[in-house]
């Protein structure tokens, strides 16, 4: 099985790279780069348009055959053979936009080499590139997803392309590896042509004049240059497409192909059941197709989960489930962020180990009013807190500042007014236990509870009110566990005053 990270992906990527339908492309792109630099900037100025024309024509159909690859591999079609035509998956729409987004790029770096002449061109067309590197991921997914030939201007849509891929975290990271890949197959080829080629073969290499005539060394070099130039442009694009978020589905559970007189003839089928029997085929051939193009599994948002005793799988679903969903809340598709993440809060579902979904519902629920089942959510996180979660307590906070007394059940009183005490919250640990004494008068933990009481109005600088307690603690429980505790905090507590 290929590994779903950074290192796996470039290594799927440049075997995918390698297909002949993806070769044909690369090396007319490596063509064009060749020619160039073999005739050289003083006889590309002699050049007519119609081989413009055609220079254009031939990197329009790599970049159009790059988007196509993109395509298959978001819809899961890695092991399928690559044809070698143009486009397969992908739609003529998006191809002319894609063409009319390279002409307008092109446009602005020529007008750009116009503008600026001397030693600030090579700096400027350097920094250009950069840049379009930088934006390409999202240009290219803002294309996929509709924003048309004019993404390049609409920087709402690059945002909401960065956020589909994962953030802008994720997004640097996947521009990296590239990059890093690039930087190093160039080193390699510079120490290779300064070793191959002398001094003054050099400086004709580098001559604007081309290379065109020149020894056969400088010709090899040339045309390695091209492939290599070629195939570090393809390199990105194909790389890219392992961190887009798969196409929307279109099945149509109606039109799944079950053979309904086949099924006839061994089991007596009404409609009804037909029918649920192709929405469940349809189901599963939705949830196959999502698998195929799994985006890389961030494990980090288990870090508030108790993944002890899950299996890996459970770990790389469930985290797989809340990416998803954060994708979603992203979008403002709240009800299907619910329905993805409502199966692991059923009740089946142990809270402290799903608490990630558990706390992502509960805001989710506040968002859109529904309050019984934010109060039946919250009361799940309550007791995961009382439990000693420490990650569910801030989620419910706010909701134990509110909550009258006598309403949560007696033994969650004291570890949850424990941790608001650890947290500084006193105002807390006084509403949790009010009235106390009055709700369970015979509870195992009645002075522990009016002990925490007691130092939270010590701190809260209600110090007389503080002492009061204490006294009274002291003269009805004499003989506590506690009570030699209590007493030296009274001692300090009338020291200070």
């Amino acid at each position: 099985m290929q590994d779903d990270n950074a290192l796996g992906y470039l290594n799927r990527s440049l075997q995918y790279l390698f297909r002949p339908g993806n070769l044909l492309y690369c090396g007319a792109l490596a063509a064009v780069f060749i020619a160039l630099r073999s005739l050289g900037e003083a006889r590309m100025e002699g050049v007519g348009t119609l081989n413009w024309f055609i220079i254009f024509a031939l990197i329009v159909l790599f970049a159009c055959k790059m988007l196509d690859s993109m395509q298959r591999l978001m819809h899961g079609l890695e092991q399928e053979r690559v044809p070698l035509t143009t486009i397969s998956k992908l739609p003529k729409n998006i191809a002319i936009d894609a063409a009319v987004a390279i002409a307008f790029c092109g446009t602005v770096v020529f007008l750009l080499q116009l503008m600026f002449t001397g030693d600030r061109r090579p700096t400027l067309l350097n920094l250009t590139g950069v840049i379009l590197y930088a934006l390409t991921p999202a240009l290219i997914l803002s294309i996929f997803q509709g924003a048309g030939s004019l993404a390049i201007l609409k920087p709402a849509a690059w945002r909401r392309a960065v956020a589909e891929i994962g953030g802008a975290g994720r997004y640097l990271a996947i521009l990296a590896m590239p990059f890093l890949f690039a930087a190093l197959v160039l080193t390699i080829y510079t120490m290779l042509a300064q070793t191959l080629i002398s001094a003054e073969d050099q400086a004709r290499y580098n001559s604007i004049n081309g290379t065109y005539g020149a020894p056969a060394i400088i010709q090899l070099i040339t045309i390695l240059r091209g492939i290599i130039f070629a195939f570090l442009l393809a390199l990105p694009l194909i790389y890219f497409s392992w961190y887009f978020p798969p196409p929307e589905e279109t099945l149509d559970p109606d039109n799944i192909d079950i053979d309904e007189r086949e099924l006839a003839a061994h089991i007596n089928m009404d409609d009804d059941l037909l029918a649920e029997l192709n929405r469940l085929k349809a189901e599963e051939e939705r949830h196959a197709q999502l698998q195929r193009r799994a985006p890389p599994v961030d494990l980090n948002l288990l870090r508030e989960a108790d993944t002890e005793g899950m299996s890996a799988d459970e770990q790389r679903r469930f985290a797989g489930d809340l990416t998803q969903a954060d994708v979603l809340i992203r979008q403002g598709e709240n009800e299907q962020a619910i329905a993805l993440l409502e199966p692991y809060a059923d009740g089946l579902h142990d809270t402290n180990r799903y608490l990630p979904a558990y706390k992502r519902l509960h805001q989710l629920y506040r968002r859109q009013g529904r309050e019984d089942a934010m109060q039946a959510m919250e009361m799940r996180l309550i007791e995961a807190t009382a439990s000693g979660n420490p990650y569910s307590y801030p989620a419910i906070h706010q909701t134990l500042d509110e909550t009258g007394d006598g309403i949560l059940p007696a033994d969650w009183i004291y570890p949850l007014a424990q941790i608001a005490a650890g947290k500084q919250h006193y105002d807390t640990v006084l509403n949790l236990t009010r009235n106390f004494a009055k709700h369970h008068p015979r509870h195992p933990q009645l002075v522990e509870n009016y002990f925490l009481a007691a130092r939270a109005l010590a701190k809260k600088g209600e110090s007389d009110k503080a002492q009061q307690l204490l006294q009274q603690l002291l003269k009805r429980y004499p003989e506590h566990a506690k009570a030699t505790q209590i007493r030296r905090t009274l001692e300090l507590l009338q020291q200070r005053t």
